[in-house]
């Protein structure tokens, strides 16, 4: 049976007034054009519910009943990598047979998307306190500094490669028409190197490097085209060049030669890509040059340059002055081989899980005293609460670590666990005693690394 267009709510309040004026239902049909039996319902439930809006729907039962709900949102939990025919297997063991979409549905219901796993550096504890030392020393550098850096780096162009990435809006099955496809050839069909750097004030010089770069064709590099770049840009005195770790720019060769020039460069992490904001400027040529559709290198060097004159000052201003956001886990301390830093925001409990996600951590979670104190630290600099990865979330009235297992070392205030109300979540005081407390309210967000 086909589905009628439900009445508007204008439509009902009529019927109800034309009914309360002493109108038959066939009346009521008749003058507003609509069914009987539906004037008859409209007006049985004004009878009984006193109102004409729709009320609430239970709607079709779930298929994963609130146990199996808990056990694969835990699951995927632990090990975000798990498959959904896992999950399908383990729910089936469990007496429940559900489909892979129905899997999809379900976590997705509970804010779990499947996604590709982001590539990002790897960073190993050294890189990390590195990183962290780094930003110690500059968060609170003036805008002014950052101004005066000169930014570099090498990137590598391909001709039929994946400079950047291209969406269409196609129909069903016809992913291979010519016009949704993107033509590509072996090893990219040929590459260029690039040298580049910018500042505050816009792009410096931009050259191709014709053959593999090693220290000394590095250095040669700089010396052609550093101080010619400073002083086109316009660089104040005591201007700052700034380069990655790569073994050519800290060769001891490379080192002696900087010191002989008189240049001033920015101590770098290691591992730290995300760091550079050449790394944003890089991408905005590559996407300039693929709208180009270059036919062959010497076509693509070519636009390259043409592209790299195109770009407004203005880019290269905003990117300087948006650097500060890289540093936004700044303040922390270091206990054994774990690093607790902060983002000096203040979340709720999933918000500041999820940061401390997508910044490659997890929500500070101490084990033994003297993590204790590192976060405790933290916590006292802001005078803040702040969030503990324990909770009790999903075994009601104990405690556990994030990953579903038995703490191993509390520090709980006198009286706490206290378990009143929804209190599920476990926070710092700022003198380090835990309390149990409401997830949704707002607490410093502490991440461990």
């Amino acid at each position: 049976m086909v589905k009628t267009k439900e009445l508007s709510k204008d439509t009902r309040n009529k019927i109800v007034a034309l009914h309360q004026a002493g109108k038959t239902e066939s009346a009521i049909a008749n003058q507003l054009g609509v069914k009987k039996s539906t004037v008859g319902a409209i007006i049985t439930k004004w009878k009984t519910y006193k109102t004409t809006d729709n009320l609430p729907r239970t709607g079709a039962p779930h298929k994963i009943p609130p146990r199996g709900v808990r056990m694969i949102t835990r699951t995927v939990s632990k090990n975000p990598r798990t498959m959904r025919g896992d999950l399908v297997n383990e729910l089936q063991r469990a007496g429940t047979n559900v489909t892979r979409p129905t899997i999809s549905n379900t976590l997705r219901h509970h804010g779990l998307r499947s996604c590709s796993a982001r590539r990002v550096p790897l960073l190993k504890p050294v890189h990390v306190r590195a990183r962290l030392k780094f930003a110690r020393e500059h968060l609170d550098d003036p805008e002014e500094f950052w101004e005066n850096v000169l930014w570099s780096d090498e990137t590598k162009l391909e001709l039929f490669g994946r400079n950047t990435t291209c969406r269409v809006w196609r129909k069903k099955n016809s992913e291979l028409h010519p016009s949704n496809t993107i033509p590509t050839v072996k090893h990219g069909g040929g590459n260029i190197m690039l040298w580049g750097c910018f500042s505050a004030k816009g792009p410096g010089r931009l050259i191709r490097v014709h053959e593999s770069m090693n220290g000394a064709m590095y250095r040669e590099i700089l010396s052609a085209n550093l101080l010619p770049s400073a002083r086109a840009l316009k660089m104040k005195r005591g201007w700052v060049f700034q380069h990655d770790n790569d073994p050519k720019h800290t060769a001891r060769a490379t080192k002696e030669w900087l010191r002989k020039k008189h240049f001033k460069v920015l101590e770098w992490p290691s591992q730290s890509p995300d760091l550079n904001p050449i790394e944003n400027l890089w991408r905005e040529l590559k996407v300039r040059v693929a709208k180009r559709k270059a036919k062959n290198i010497t076509a693509l060097e070519e636009i390259c340059m043409e592209e790299r004159a195109n770009i407004p000052t203005t880019v290269c201003g905003n990117l300087v002055k948006t650097y500060r956001k890289p540093l936004l886990f700044a303040r922390g301390a270091i206990a054994g081989e774990k690093t607790f830093v902060t983002s000096g925001k203040e979340l709720d409990y999933e918000e500041s899980k999820a940061l401390c996600l997508k910044a490659g951590g997890l929500v500070a979670t101490p084990k033994n005293a003297e993590e204790n104190k590192a976060v405790s630290e933290i916590a006292q600099y802001y005078n803040l609460f702040t969030f503990l990865g324990i909770t009790d979330i999903q075994t009601e009235g104990t405690f556990r670590y994030s990953d579903g297992k038995s703490i191993t070392y509390t520090n709980w205030k006198a009286g706490e666990p206290n378990q009143r109300g929804e209190e599920d979540c476990a926070e710092m005081l700022p003198n380090g005693q835990w309390n149990d407390g409401a997830c949704n309210q707002k607490r410093l967000n502490i991440c461990e690394f």
